[in-house]
């Protein structure tokens, strides 16, 4: 019986249905904890009591693959590269819109705090 809910909302309101249809959903990292791990923390940010969060925006291809990336964040030089080093290893399920995928720009954000 849902099924035939959804047939007769969609058949009422085809604006929904078109907007459903044409949904747009952004990449979802597959290893993010893997490539964390690999970034650390670098020692001369530490060191020097330096954190602060990194935001990578990432060009996800159709397939899951990083192929564009910049890094951003009012921190330490050594973060930032920390983290552009290891972009390229991540892995994304692909984005889609409209059940279909796509390239899309996705943000991830790395959080370094001092202990």
């Amino acid at each position: 019986s849902s099924g035939y809910a959804q047939d007769r909302t969609a058949a009422e309101h085809p604006q929904l249905a078109a907007a459903l249809n044409s949904r747009t959903l952004s990449p979802t990292p597959q290893n993010l904890d893997e490539v964390k791990r690999r970034i650390g923390y670098p020692a001369i940010a530490a060191q020097a009591g330096q954190g602060g969060t990194v935001v990578a925006e990432m060009l996800v291809d159709e397939t899951g693959h990083v192929t564009r990336w910049r890094v951003e964040g009012n921190v330490h030089p050594s973060l930032k590269a920390a983290v552009a080093e290891q972009l390229h290893t991540l892995e994304f399920s692909p984005g889609t819109r409209a059940g279909k995928p796509v390239r899309l720009w996705v943000n991830v954000d790395f959080v370094f705090r001092v202990n």
